[in-house]
């Protein structure tokens, strides 16, 4: 995908959040987000947008420390959540189209340039909370093919699948995942070594369905998994559910 694709994703997704959390109300649960009130959701994904925007319009070396967050973070007493959330939403849209090419600074997966890094995570973060916000909305997101089957790529390959010896133990997992419309097959294995996400390996459970829904379950976010179809050992899903977080 080319950055103006993740930039108009970020755009959609972030507007759409907004849009879900008025809905629902700031007091309202988040059912994929334990614990977490729509408040709380969209006073990260808002301190998340300033973070980032720092490190990119600031050409970062490292990340802001935790006094320097703490003012990043901070609402002015006279903005509202909502109102505050969307000038952050601005301000990191406005500072990744602004960045140039070339831009150097601080990263945390491999990518091709920091550019391409910071607007690839920052369109998924955004995408995946918007999900979260129509779960607690009585929504119901989805997302175009494309985009859903780079997210996968994300996370399992650059999240999971980079992840060294961190995630290591047992039981052993191996779970396939196959996007019927973006003909995209990933499998994950995980044992005491670590975890390998390959696309030539069969596994005990087969997990099918679009692109958008498998990029939902992957996260975590899919409410209604009757829309997947599930081959094999059924129990590797909630190993799945309790073991892969991010």
């Amino acid at each position: 995908m080319e950055t103006s694709d993740y930039l108009e994703n970020l755009e959609r997704s972030g507007s759409a959040l907004l849009e879900y959390a008025r809905s629902a109300g700031a007091d309202a649960e988040v059912p994929s987000c334990p614990d977490w009130s729509v408040e709380r959701l969209v006073t990260h994904q808002s301190n998340v947008h300033r973070w980032a925007a720092e490190i990119v319009g600031s050409s970062r070396a490292q990340p802001p420390s935790a006094e320097e967050c703490d003012a990043l973070f901070a609402r002015p007493d006279d903005l509202n959540l909502f109102r505050w959330y969307e000038l952050g939403l601005g301000r990191i849209i406005e500072v990744l189209e602004g960045a140039p090419p070339s831009l150097d600074c601080w990263t945390f997966l491999a990518s091709v340039s920091p550019l391409a890094f910071w607007t690839r995570r920052q369109a998924h973060e955004t995408s995946i909370h918007m999900a979260d916000a129509a779960l607690a909305a009585g929504g119901a997101p989805t997302f175009d093919p494309g985009f859903a089957e780079d997210g996968l790529d994300e996370l399992l390959l650059g999240f999971y699948g980079a992840s060294g010896t961190r995630m290591a133990g047992e039981p052993e997992l191996t779970l396939s995942f196959h996007a019927l419309d973006a003909d995209r097959r990933w499998t994950i294995i995980r044992n005491q070594e670590g975890v390998v996400v390959t696309s030539t390996l069969d596994a005990g459970c087969l997990v099918s369905g679009s692109a958008s829904d498998l990029y939902l379950f992957a996260w975590n976010r899919l409410g209604d998994t009757a829309r997947l179809s599930v081959d094999g050992d059924s129990s590797t899903i909630a190993l799945w559910r309790e073991t892969f977080r991010i």
